[in-house]
C-alpha cells in the first residue's frame, strides 16, 4: 500500500473503532458492576494502553504525518476514564511530563517565567494522557541563583531548567537554546513507529464478542 493511500485510511479505521468502544460500554452495562469494571479494565490495559504505548514512540515529525487520529485516541481514552470514573474507579494522574519546553529559557534577574511554547502533559495510571493547561509553577518572578522552575498539577511535577543572570548585565542571551542544563526536565524516548490499528482493531472486537458469548450463554 502506498504511504498515501495507508496516511487516508487511519481516520477511517479510527471511526470504527470509536464505534466498537461505545457498542463495547453499551454491552457493559448489562452486568454487574464488578463485571463492568473488570471488563473495562482488559479493555484499558489490552488495546487502549497498546495504542497509546506505541504512539509514544514516535519521536519525529515525519512519524507524526502518519498518524492523522491522535485526537480519536485521546477520545477513547478519556471515554474509557470516564466510565472508570462511574464505577468508583477513577484513573489517577501518575506524573507530568513536558512534551515540549519554553521558548525563553534565560532571563535576566527580576524578569518573569515565560511559559509560552512550553505544552504541560498529565499522564494518568493507565497510560492515558491529557494536556494540561490549569498547572501551577513555584515561582513567577525570577532571581540570581534560580535555576528552574517547578510545574505541578494533580500532585505530580515537572521541571524546566533555566539560566538567570544580573539585571545589569549586557548579554542578551539565547532564548530557546540549549546547552548546559537548560530545557524540560523530562526523559529521553526511544525511536518507534505508529499506532498499531489493527492489533487495537481486533483486540476490541474480539473482547465484545467475547462478552456477548458469554452473556448468551446466561
Amino acid at each position: 500500500m502506498a504511504k498515501g493511500e495507508r496516511k487516508r485510511s487511519l481516520p477511517v479505521l479510527m471511526t470504527v473503532l470509536l464505534v466498537i468502544v461505545t457498542a463495547f460500554v453499551i454491552a457493559c452495562g448489562s452486568g454487574s458492576k464488578d463485571g463492568q469494571l473488570s471488563a473495562v479494565r482488559t479493555l484499558s490495559s489490552e488495546t487502549v494502553q497498546v495504542a497509546r504505548s506505541a504512539y509514544n514512540l514516535i519521536t519525529t515529525d515525519r512519524q507524526r504525518e502518519f498518524v492523522t487520529n491522535y485526537q480519536t485516541l485521546l477520545d477513547v481514552e478519556k471515554a474509557v476514564r470516564d466510565v472508570k470514573s462511574e464505577l468508583g474507579a477513577a484513573a489517577q494522574i501518575a506524573s507530568v511530563t513536558l512534551k515540549s519546553r519554553p521558548t525563553k529559557l534565560e532571563y535576566k534577574a527580576g524578569e518573569t517565567f515565560d511559559p509560552t511554547g512550553m505544552v504541560v502533559v498529565a499522564v494518568y495510571d493507565d497510560l492515558s494522557e491529557i494536556t494540561v493547561t490549569d498547572y501551577t509553577v513555584d515561582k513567577t518572578v525570577l532571581a540570581m541563583g534560580d535555576s528552574q522552575v517547578t510545574i505541578s498539577y494533580g500532585g505530580s511535577s515537572a521541571v524546566v531548567y533555566i539560566s538567570v543572570s544580573s539585571a545589569d548585565s549586557t548579554d542578551t542571551g539565547n532564548e530557546g537554546g540549549s546547552g548546559g542544563k537548560k530545557g524540560c526536565g523530562c526523559g529521553g524516548v526511544a525511536t518507534g513507529a505508529s499506532i498499531p490499528l489493527a492489533v487495537f482493531g481486533l483486540a476490541l472486537t474480539y473482547i465484545l464478542m467475547r462478552r456477548r458469548k458469554g452473556e448468551s450463554r446466561r
